[in-house]
């Protein structure tokens, strides 16, 4: 009798792989947007042309550095090769620009190597390079390189620190070409935090920029990001409509990768309803990586066929495919899918009786998995393992126990050999183990992202509810000219500020009772009245917001006396009714929504530097509190709202 595998842990395994592979979809085409171009082979012979033909050494080191690029996908020796050599040239003729593109392109290169720490350094010279130059149509896109460079570590605020920020100077600029790329990068970015509805508003945006652009490769891009929004929230028809769009943009230009993405997704989309139409798909998907020789795209793909044989009972089809598409992902260095691979072949084993190779293979996995996993992946882990616990409790099909040190449960498999149970025990013992070593530090984990009942409540269920909150007081702070000041300190300095303000600031608003919400580049956003509508109270959230702009005139003039740059602050409250909950999947963040929040931030950027701004509705509330002094600014226009009264307030 073949051995079984927990139903659990094989939809962890699907549920992680896929996971992955949008991630690495997205980062690799939020790549190419950003760098304003895009790698692509066939350019590669027409550059060579014009470098045979080049007489300066300018032109050189510029077109060196665009081969190099080019070549990051196709032949990363070469490219190596290429990139250094016009950072050699570029350095003795001192041309920044030429010595930022390559940075640039030895970056790339490094990050798809995973070589991360290289690969930042690499971008943040280029981005110093381009400051200097002065142009905004090249930081803007060296911004948004750090952004892609922020995604691929995982970090997805600030990814769009870096996006939002690019998408300033490229607007300032009039720039339209990276105006699209950044919409779409900001799209993305919202979609993978759950915020569903600024990642349509933003990516239909870029859609409509990429349409007008006529560059229909990113148009398909855009279409292709929309149609996966709608997958997550599971309305097929529309997704299929956009995916169906993409495929007709993609053949008429004749883009084999693209159209091999877009079918790996909507194989995806019909994985679990319809798996034999979601194999055509895949196999549709390979076709067209194997007409370009993509190899670390026919390891992904041929993951998810190798899962979906193993699903529909073609074992023997099943390993061929699997095998063969583990030596493509140890050939491409790609550690999170091989890991994924040890596992599902480690399940076909089991299936198939065979203890030695199923121990084996469970074995690699757990060694590439602890070697990978992070705190966050021990976060995801935990979250997983209470869904999936729940899950078990409901179909009464129990695994394993690990609560008050029970015993692994006797697992029934009728005439398994001795080996394959003894295997899949080892497996299922040093999961357990695993998954207990890090639950204090899951939960220290919830505790700092999450305010401590929406942590306790999505533990006990598994999820936590989205409430509504009738009287929230929301600020919202930013820096004056941060843009400017910005480019006058260095990468680490700037950071170290940042750091400085927003630990005061949060120290501050804890004291008062107030909820911190999120940062977003240099904003910040803290609320009053939730989780505990008794705490953080209008007046609490006012005086906070009073110490958060002492304490950064004490800040200011002390490096203002050291000769250095400083910032000055706005800060406006608005109160009002909001909707709160946790959005995303890899990161938890507790979010609030409603008009509350558009509004509080327009009390925000219409006030003054060094201020506190106010709407009418949080005067009505605090007007009485001894202490304080408030100034009437009558009606201000505000855009997208009519004239709205605020006043300014300070103490007496």
């Amino acid at each position: 009798m073949a051995m079984s595998i927990p139903e659990e842990m094989m939809t962890l395994a699907s549920y992680r792989c896929c996971i992955m592979r949008l991630l690495f979809n997205i980062l690799l085409l939020t790549t190419c947007w950003i760098s304003g171009q895009c790698q692509e082979e066939s350019i590669v012979s027409g550059l060579l042309r014009e470098y045979r033909a080049a007489k300066a050494d300018t032109a050189r080191s510029s077109l060196l550095a665009k081969i190099s690029f080019n070549l990051i996908l196709s032949d990363p020796d070469s490219a190596k090769l290429t990139g250094e050599q016009a950072l050699l040239i570029a350095s003795r003729i001192h041309d920044p620009k030429s010595l930022g593109d390559a940075h640039h392109s030895l970056g790339w290169l490094a990050a798809t190597r995973g070589d991360l720490d290289s690969a930042e350094a690499h971008m943040q010279k280029a981005l110093a390079l381009f400051q200097q130059i002065g142009n905004p149509v090249l930081t803007a896109p060296a911004l948004g390189n750090l952004g892609s460079l922020a995604e691929k570590r995982g970090d997805d605020a600030g990814a769009l620190k870096y996006f939002i920020e690019a998408l300033k100077l490229a607007e300032h600029a009039h720039d339209s070409s990276s105006m699209a790329g950044l919409h779409y990068s900001i799209g993305v970015s919202y979609r993978k935090m759950g915020d569903d509805d600024q990642a349509l508003s933003f990516l239909n945006e870029a859609l409509d920029m990429e349409r007008a652009l006529k560059r229909p490769n990113k148009e398909a891009n855009c279409l292709t990001s929309l149609a996966n929004v709608y997958n997550q929230q599971g309305d097929t028809a529309k997704a299929m409509g956009y995916y169906g769009q993409a495929t007709e943009v993609l053949t008429a230009i004749g883009n084999h990768r693209q159209l091999g993405l877009v079918e790996e997704n909507i194989g995806t989309l019909f994985e679990k309803s319809a798996p034999e139409r979601a194999m055509t798909h895949y196999m549709l998907a390979l076709a067209e990586y194997n007409k370009i020789g993509s190899k670390e795209d026919q390891a992904y793909v041929m993951g998810n066929i190798g899962k979906l044989q193993v699903d529909l009972e073609d074992l023997r089809q099943a390993r061929q495919m699997l095998e063969t598409g583990r030596l493509l992902a140890v050939e491409v260095g790609a550690k999170r899918l091989v890991m994924d691979y040890e596992r599902t072949l480690g399940e076909l084993a089991a299936k198939q009786g065979d203890g030695e190779a199923t121990r084996d293979h469970y074995e690699n996995y757990i060694l590439l998995r602890d070697s990978l996993q992070s705190a966050d992946a021990q976060l995801e882990l935990a979250r997983l393992r209470t869904a999936f616990d729940t899950e078990r409790k409901e179909k009464d099909n129990v695994i394993l126990r690990t609560q008050n040190g029970e015993q692994l449960q006797r697992i029934r498999i009728g005439n398994l050999k001795l080996y394959g149970s003894i295997a899949l025990g080892l497996l299922l013992m040093f999961s357990g183990l695993a998954v207990r070593k890090s639950k204090q530090r899951s939960d220290a984990l919830l505790q700092n992202i999450l305010p401590e009942e929406v942590a306790t409540e999505l533990k006990a269920k598994g999820h936590a509810d989205a409430r509504q909150f009738e009287n929230a007081s929301i600020l919202f702070s930013d820096f004056k000219d941060f843009t400017q000041l910005s480019e006058r300190m260095t990468p680490h300095e700037l950071v170290q500020v940042l750091n400085t303000c927003f630990k005061a600031f949060d120290e501050i608003i804890t004291a008062h009772g107030i909820e911190k919400i999120k940062t977003i580049g240099d904003a910040y956003m803290c609320v009053g009245g939730l989780p505990d509508p008794a705490s953080g109270s209008p007046a609490d959230v006012v005086q906070a917001g009073l110490d958060m702009q002492a304490f950064m005139a004490e800040y200011s003039a002390s490096r203002n006396a050291e000769g250095k740059p400083a910032f000055e602050m706005r800060v406006g409250i608005h109160t009002g009714p909001v909707v709160a909950g946790i959005v995303g999947l890899k990161k938890f963040q507790y979010d609030i929504w409603g008009d509350t929040v558009n509004i509080a931030s327009r009390m925000e950027s219409t006030g003054d530097p060094g201020l506190v701004n106010i709407s009418d509705t949080t005067y009505r509330h605090v007007k009485d509190i001894a202490g304080l002094r408030f100034i009437s600014r009558g009606q201000v226009q505000v855009k997208g709202k009519g004239a709205l009264e605020m006043y300014f307030v300070e103490r007496a």
